[in-house]
């Protein structure tokens, strides 16, 4: 498996990474046999979002990752944050956001619960999950220099932001954002 060189960090992440959005679905064993395949072909960059599932994604992937024998230390594990999810349109595994939230106080309180929902002391990477227009410049930094300080959280980044939007964040930020994550698929090829 190919490897990259996250941003200026010292960790070699495999260029394909395991998407574990729709891993609330699964059992444990199915789960666990699922991230052992990705480790034992050379995966080992984890990408998720606190909404994937309700949360139950990362649930699943902690009984997984138990299960699994799999070091945390020798994985890339980045999640997402950032969107209020809409009960009323989510269903049947799929979520939908109802509004953002970029704020210093959920942006604690949503790598909190990730931690918690995933077994993990920190995160190699945080994202905000998609651009708010309405997102404030002081909530963002302080929440990433809280999170940073407290060991919570390595690295940041974003998510399906356009170029000017990334360095506006980064504009804000002592922190250098290393990823922004784009959606890109069959669908979404623009």
């Amino acid at each position: 498996m190919k490897t990259v060189k996250i941003g200026g960090t010292h960790f070699e992440a495999s260029a394909v990474a395991l998407g574990i959005m729709r891993m609330a679905g699964m059992d444990t064993a199915d789960a666990a046999k699922t991230l052992q395949t990705a480790y034992d072909t050379g995966i080992n960059y984890i990408d998720s979002a606190d909404i994937y599932g309700e949360g139950g994604s990362e649930k699943t992937f902690k009984e997984a990752l138990k299960a699994s024998g799999i070091s945390r230390d020798k994985l890339y594990i980045q999640s997402k944050g950032g969107i209020i999810l809409d009960p009323k349109r989510s269903h049947d595994g799929l979520v939908f956001g109802a509004r953002y939230d970029f704020s210093k106080q959920h942006l604690i309180e949503a790598v909190d619960g990730i931690l918690q929902r995933m077994g993990i002391d920190y995160l190699d990477a945080f994202l905000l999950h998609r651009p708010d227009p309405l997102m404030e410049a002081d909530d963002i930094a302080d929440a990433f220099d809280t999170l940073q300080r407290e060991g919570k959280v390595r690295h940041f980044g974003v998510s399906n932001f356009n170029p000017q939007q990334v360095e506006m964040v980064q504009s804000w930020l002592s922190q250098r954002l290393l990823i922004n994550q784009l959606q890109f698929n069959v669908v979404h090829s623009g």
